[in-house]
């Protein structure tokens, strides 16, 4: 544990030492603001507080400082400048930090949001590009697939239409065939018949005779 505490001192006297060399205002507080950025894009801009000792008028400063995070972002920054803005009346300490944040800072972050904001967009569009042509591919793909479905369906349908339509042709022609045979047998049957009642009739003409 006290390994761990001196390493974060460590640390924190490190961090404290870089911030230092890189102030770029004070207040009429005088606390001091830095911002520590290493390409300048970072939104975080730090405050040291000194530590005062003593009461009355004339406080005394003593050699640490407290740290603390002004704003992380922006639009932090941004109302961070309009709050310095509203104490900054008669006071140039003020008016010198609100100009660097305002003047400075503030538009340095716009720019670089926005060139990266282009980038950024650039390098989705370039990547986007592939996609929309295997999009369109994957398309037409779909469009291709979807005609050869159609077209399945479509040669089913015929060769269930011819099916059918052979399956009518055979019954047709087997009940045509079964008209045919009864026909013929009520043909025969007929003239069977007649053969009957001729030789029937040959018979009595034939006993007439006699007869007489």
């Amino acid at each position: 544990a006290i390994k761990r505490s001196m390493e974060e001192e460590g640390r924190e006297e490190e961090r404290s030492s870089c911030l230092r060399e890189v102030p770029f205002g004070v207040d009429a507080r005088s606390r001091r603001y830095y911002h520590f950025s290493l390409r300048g894009e970072d939104a975080r801009v730090y405050r040291e507080t000194p530590q005062q000792m003593g009461g009355g008028k004339n406080p005394k400063l003593v050699s640490e400082e407290a740290w603390e995070t002004a704003c992380t972002s922006m639009e932090e920054m941004e109302a961070l400048a309009q709050d310095l803005k509203r104490e900054a009346a008669g006071k140039h300490a003020h008016k010198r930090l609100t100009k660097h944040l305002t003047g400075e800072l503030i538009p340095h972050l716009q720019a670089m949001a926005s060139q990266r904001d282009k980038q950024e967009r650039k390098a989705r569009e370039l990547e986007d590009m592939p996609r929309k042509r295997s999009s369109r591919l994957a398309c037409l793909a779909s469009v291709k697939e979807e005609e050869d479905r159609q077209r399945r369906v479509q040669d089913a349908l015929e060769a269930e239409e011819e099916r059918k339509r052979r399956e009518e042709e055979r019954l047709q022609g087997e009940r045509e065939a079964a008209e045919r045979k009864e026909q013929a047998k009520r043909d025969r049957d007929a003239r069977r018949e007649a053969s009957l009642v001729e030789r029937e009739a040959l018979s009595m003409k034939r006993d007439i005779e006699r007869a007489v």
